[in-house]
């Protein structure tokens, strides 16, 4: 067997493996995002399911970055949401106390 036989047949596998832990990745931080609007504090769980389809995406690395590159965005996207709850959190608690 050579090279580009193996290449082939791991791009078959992964590819869809990799596909489907960008997906898994992008609905756990619209998860996340969706916890913080209504103010959840539990967030250990889709935090860890969006962890665990980045790591799945990364499958797909040797050949088609495209899960990598949905997985990393949708994170990027999660901690600035993350960041402005946070902000918009702390200016609301100065506002409130400062009255």
């Amino acid at each position: 067997m050579n090279s580009l036989m193996l290449h082939r047949q791991l791009s078959e596998a992964l590819v869809p493996l990799g596909t489907a832990g960008a997906v898994l990745a992008t609905v756990s931080a619209l998860i996340v995002c969706v916890m913080l609007a209504v103010r959840s504090h539990e967030l250990g769980i889709p935090i860890a399911a969006w962890l665990a389809g980045t790591i799945l995406s990364l499958a797909a690395g040797f050949s088609d970055l495209t899960p990598l590159i949905v997985s990393g965005s949708s994170g990027v996207a999660m901690l600035a949401f993350m960041l402005v709850t946070a902000v918009r959190g702390r200016t609301r608690r100065s506002a409130t106390s400062s009255r």
